[in-house]
């Protein structure tokens, strides 16, 4: 044995692959059975039948001679035996490293959403699955219930999304994306951009029990259901749409906690002014009571407007406590006795309307009278003397 041959046996010999190290290698033979590569050990590498069966059909039929793969070595029994290595483990383990570094560079990605479960997305990062929480996947709507999370996340499978690697753990394979750590710069910025006071126009993107929320190009904004409508509801969605483009003017910014007040109801023209337009002091109109106090009542006169009579304002010789005098939801005949248009409030009055108007009121509504008392609807008044004389 010549001094050179002795060197170059050396150096093979100190180089003894161990059990789950990563070594670069080089292709030396392919066929259906096997993949050989060379690793720069004594013995070369194999690529066991098993493993090959299981790799991706285009990976396998890419591999030429002289490719070089990083391989995992699975096997390194005896010098005697089969030095196994996996070519599946090693790109795995390259992507382990690989994700590392993203994390380290907080570098965004754009992953391709390939399942989803009850917690979150399911990406793709080479030869790993990601997961994206719910909590941080960026754009989702806000409020929704679990059938219309699993109904909106079903449909990304196939999209993509911009994510930053927050969780890195090879060992314990969790690999963890964030969309929203992508996103807070820019929604940051957004917000910057958007001023109190101003007119915009969004899409709601979710209609819940307490408002709708409303996408402004990056951000989303709440309107919650005293700042909806003028109208009565049960719901918000009997005034908006999940789809639906709708005008507001931005109430409220909290960059912070990045959160957007929104306001519509002050968009659209109030009830108020439709009431004064319509109606004088002095008018009669019938109202339902909604409300009883010790002090008096408070009718609805219209849709949004509501007036007080005051315990001084009842009908002649009717009790001094209202909630003896009505029930909510009675119908009333009532007379206006004062509209501040400053304050936006209507005082009201029974004790003030004429005997005959009260008369042809009770006789249209067909309710039946005694000598003593009549009722209207549902209210025992005393009746005046001068119509039972």
């Amino acid at each position: 044995m010549n001094d050179t041959f002795a060197k170059l046996l050396n150096i093979y010999d100190n180089i003894r692959p161990r059990r789950g190290e990563i070594i670069q290698g080089t292709v030396l033979e392919v066929n259906e059975d096997t993949v050989l590569i060379d690793i720069g050990a004594k013995r070369d590498g194999i690529v066991p039948r098993r493993e090959l069966s299981n790799l991706d059909d285009t990976l396998f039929e890419n591999i030429s001679i002289g490719d070089q793969l990083p391989v995992y070595v699975t096997n390194t029994s005896s010098y005697d035996d089969e030095l196994l290595v996996s070519i599946e483990k090693g790109l795995e383990k390259k992507d382990w490293e690989r994700a590392k570094v993203c994390l380290n560079n907080e570098k965004i990605m754009d992953l391709e959403i390939i399942d989803f479960n009850k917690g979150g997305l399911v990406v793709k990062f080479g030869r790993l699955n990601g997961f994206v929480p719910n909590s941080m996947i960026s754009d989702f709507p806000r409020g929704l219930q679990k059938t219309e999370k699993r109904d909106a996340k079903s449909k990304m499978i196939g999209e993509n999304i911009k994510v930053k690697a927050i969780e890195v753990k090879p060992r314990r394979k969790r690999l963890i994306f964030s969309g929203k750590e992508v996103k807070n710069g820019d929604s940051v910025k957004r917000l910057q951009e958007l001023k109190v006071g101003e007119i915009i126009t969004g899409t709601v993107s979710n209609v819940v029990d307490f408002g709708a929320f409303v996408s402004l190009d990056g951000v989303d904004g709440l309107i919650h259901n005293s700042r909806l409508s003028w109208k009565d509801f049960e719901h918000p969605s009997e005034i908006l749409q999940r789809g639906d483009k709708v005008e507001v003017m931005i109430k409220d910014i909290d960059i912070e906690r990045e959160r957007i007040s929104l306001d519509r109801k002050c968009l659209i023209p109030g009830p108020w002014i439709d009431f004064v337009q319509q109606y004088n002091q002095g008018d009669i109109l019938e109202g339902e009571v909604t409300s009883i106090r010790d002090y008096g009542a408070f009718i609805k006169l219209t849709e949004g407007i509501t007036g007080l009579m005051y315990v001084s304002e009842l009908l002649p010789g009717v009790t001094n406590d209202p909630t003896q005098a009505f029930n909510s939801g009675d119908e009333v005949l009532v007379k206006i006795i004062e509209i501040d248009k400053e304050q936006k409030r209507v005082s009201l009055s029974m004790r003030r309307l004429p005997e005959d108007d009260i008369a042809n009121w009770v006789l249209e509504k067909e309710v039946p009278t005694t000598n003593d008392e009549f009722k209207i609807e549902g209210v025992n008044q005393p009746s005046f003397p001068s119509m039972t004389s």
